[in-house]
């Protein structure tokens, strides 16, 4: 299961356990080339209830949902209300951004 805390780089603020926290200015989402044009999509309310069922629905797997509401500028997504459009890379774009940032925050 992919995230974007996947290819962020490791912060130098240490949590109380004396681990890392993932810093999300790592990630520069400008960087996402795309290769075919994304598609809009209509939310419901029960992609927005459980934004899994997106990427579920157009990938056919529940992982890089954070990714897509990231794309499309969504912080949050109880902040989404039904009939609102999102635009979905293909995820082939998606894995090449990955692999890319991952190569890049040294997550390789």
């Amino acid at each position: 299961m992919i995230s974007r805390y996947d290819i962020m780089k490791e912060s130098s603020v240490l949590d109380t356990d004396t681990t890392t926290f993932p810093d999300p200015l790592s990630i520069n989402f400008n960087d996402l080339k795309l290769t075919t044009s994304p598609y809009k999509k209509r939310l419901d309310s029960r992609q927005i209830n459980k934004p899994w069922l997106i990427a579920y629905e157009v990938y056919n797997r529940t992982d890089s949902e954070d990714m897509i509401l990231n794309l499309n500028g969504v912080a949050f997504y109880p902040t989404l209300e039904p009939g609102d459009d999102i635009y979905i890379p293909t995820i082939a774009d998606i894995n090449t951004f990955i692999s890319k940032m991952k190569t890049k925050n040294g997550k390789q």
